[in-house]
């Protein structure tokens, strides 16, 4: 009976992890991006799988603090976290799955990402940042026009969008 606790206890907590890694369109980094971006990023989704691609929806919104660690552990380009599409709602990253359904970037010169970049496009999304594959965003969307109105105020912004930032 302790063996089977154990396994069914083991198989409950790598099922927890799985959906965590699989299944991210729940919570802040889905919820936080401005309405335009969700219904481009699932348009753009269900294209991709459309043409016999398996992806998934990897990464929307950061908050600043995820923006300044990515900046100090240097997987960020940027110097000013409130630079970035993403802080603002207005960029996603979408990455392959491999055959277990986990995130899988594979080599920059796969011609997948040459394919999700024009899939990207056709839904009216940019990929503005060519050693950024998995990176898409609002090409009509200017973070200094945005900051000009409301300076570091990322919240207020998304408030005026419809988006409730806990």
């Amino acid at each position: 009976a302790l063996l089977i606790i154990i396994i069914v206890a083991g198989f409950a907590l790598c099922w927890k992890g799985y959906s965590m890694i699989t299944d991210r369109m729940k919570g802040p980094r889905w919820d936080n991006l401005v309405p335009d971006m969700k219904q481009k990023t699932l348009d753009l989704l269900a294209k991709a799988k459309a043409a016999g691609l398996e992806v998934m929806f990897f990464e929307g919104w950061r908050s600043i603090k995820e923006e300044e660690a990515d900046i100090a552990k240097g997987t960020s380009k940027l110097t000013d976290p409130y630079n970035t599409h993403h802080l603002w709602g207005s960029a996603v990253d979408i990455v392959f799955r491999d055959v277990a359904g986990f995130p899988s970037w594979p080599p920059a010169n796969d011609p997948r990402w040459a394919q999700l970049q024009q899939i990207g496009e056709s839904v009216g999304l940019s990929h503005p940042i060519s050693w950024d594959k998995p990176h898409f965003e609002l090409p009509d969307f200017s973070i200094a026009e945005v900051r000009s109105q409301y300076g570091y105020n990322y919240a207020a912004y998304l408030a005026d969008q419809g988006v409730n930032v806990a």
